[in-house]
């Protein structure tokens, strides 16, 4: 017997997962849950809100929830209908199968299609070896998964054989079914057909796994700030510091250049004195030169009329 813990919303597949219970034996299956959380794109690539372009048979066929062996097996039986145009029966196809005239299930044993073992043999084999293309097949961002740890014992007991043998008997009757030990004793034909399995919850916990970004923007612009505070000492005080000096740096630039214009026109205007004074000078001195030139040609001219009238005068007494 093959037996598979599962949430209650996801397809089983015994043939991938669970684990045997032989006759004769007592099993202990004690398990745990663990809760999954994985990161969609663009951390990651898990499914969600059936962002799939593979078929979803299972879900429109048993309700379930995704899963990504039902995502594949889902793949296998739409490659299945390309390429030998039938549907595998031991997969479900599209709801409207039944009423479909163009598809048909395969003939598995090739008596009326000969074509069809080898096609499914085809297609399995590329399906084992994950060569379907156009299948994004990815782990679900949300899964409840199960860990079963198990445990066996010979069972049952001698002492135990006829209690338990008498209300399998009992159980058998009330069912109208016979109880064919088929030349047996008691005790081998329980050990070859009754089987006991116990199931219990491990621990009355739950792990969670929760997939986080390894590098966020937050952590980047920490790195940033951290790594020019370590190579240049920068802070949000020095950004301050640095307008700051921006800022006076532009101011004594507009002040030397006020300055450097004022002392321009001062050396202008100290020059334009000078030479206005040196002019003065120029000037005062010709004006100087003329007024003693003048005088001596007033002078002489005196002089020449004083001795006009002394002749004069001489000239009167003779």
């Amino acid at each position: 017997m093959r037996v598979v813990l599962h949430n209650q919303h996801i397809m089983p597949f015994p043939d991938d997962e669970g684990f045997n219970i032989p006759p004769g034996m007592l099993t202990a299956a004690g398990f745990t849950m663990r809760y999954i959380r994985r990161l969609p794109h663009p951390h990651g690539d898990c499914h969600l809100d059936n962002n799939t372009n593979v078929p979803q048979y299972y879900q429109e066929s048993f309700g379930v929830d995704y899963s990504m062996k039902v995502c594949e097996r889902s793949c296998y039986q739409s490659w299945v209908i390309i390429t030998c145009n039938c549907l595998d029966p031991s997969y479900p196809g599209p709801p409207d199968f039944d009423d479909s005239e163009h598809i048909r299930n395969c003939d598995v044993m090739g008596g009326h299609y000969p074509e069809d073992p080898d096609c499914l043999k085809r297609t399995e084999r590329l399906f084992a070896d994950n060569a379907l293309g156009d299948c994004e097949c990815t782990q679900p961002c949300r899964e409840k998964e199960f860990r079963v740890s198990v445990s066996s014992s010979l069972w049952p007991a001698n002492k135990y054989d006829k209690e338990l043998a008498d209300k399998i008997r009992d159980i058998e009757s009330s069912s109208n079914h016979g109880n064919d030990q088929q030349g047996m004793n008691t005790h081998e034909w329980l050990m070859n057909n009754v089987a006991r399995l116990d199931i219990y919850f491990e621990q009355l916990n739950y792990e969670q796994v929760k997939e986080e970004p390894a590098y966020s923007e937050k952590s980047l612009l920490s790195d940033i700030g951290g790594q020019l505070g370590l190579w240049i000492g920068i802070s949000l005080i020095t950004i301050f510091e640095f307008f700051e000096l921006f800022y006076a740096v532009l101011f004594k630039l507009c002040i030397a250049g006020s300055s450097y214009i004022t002392h321009k026109n001062r050396m202008l205007i100290s020059k334009a004195t000078f030479k206005f004074k040196l002019l003065r000078q120029s000037s005062a001195s010709s004006s100087a030169g003329d007024d003693k030139m003048a005088a001596k040609d007033v002078k002489g001219t005196g002089n020449s009329i004083v001795d006009l009238t002394n002749m004069t005068t001489k000239d009167s007494n003779a």
